[in-house]
């Protein structure tokens, strides 16, 4: 997964992953997000791959990463918690196509203390609003 831009917040987190960087799709919400709207043949693909562990919480057997991306259409969003990087969590939705497909996504990182359920559904409205601008004014096929 490949990162295109980056926001920052007036709160400070040690390890932060630049413009341009990688991430792994079975321990990143954005990854997560992207697995479950790709087709089925993509999605086997990328689990074909091998699934890394990055932290004691990472999904590494292919079966409960199936489990897990399972409902994201449903609940339009992933999650992940401490998954990547000890302390930290984030929540993603889907930036869509006109076909419904996943074309991007967009996500909220933070420190998994302050990522609690109330601040993960503001987090999760803010994100589906921009979404939805974006996807209006962006012209994304």
């Amino acid at each position: 997964m490949f990162h295109l831009e980056r926001l920052h917040s007036d709160h400070l987190m040690k390890r932060v992953l630049s413009c341009k960087s990688r991430s792994p799709t079975n321990a990143t919400s954005t990854g997560k997000v992207l697995l479950a709207y790709a087709l089925n043949e993509t999605r086997e693909r990328a689990i074909s791959l091998g699934l890394r562990r990055y932290t004691a919480r990472t999904l590494t057997d292919p079966d409960e990463l199936r489990r897990e991306l399972a409902p994201v259409r449903a609940r339009d969003y992933a999650t992940n918690r401490e998954e990547f990087r000890p302390g930290t969590s984030s929540v993603a939705v889907p930036i869509l196509g006109k076909d419904g497909t996943a074309v991007a996504a967009m996500a909220v990182v933070a420190p998994s203390h302050s990522l609690s359920a109330i601040p993960m559904a503001n987090a999760l409205r803010l994100r589906r609003q921009a979404r939805e601008r974006l996807a209006r004014t962006s012209g994304i096929p």
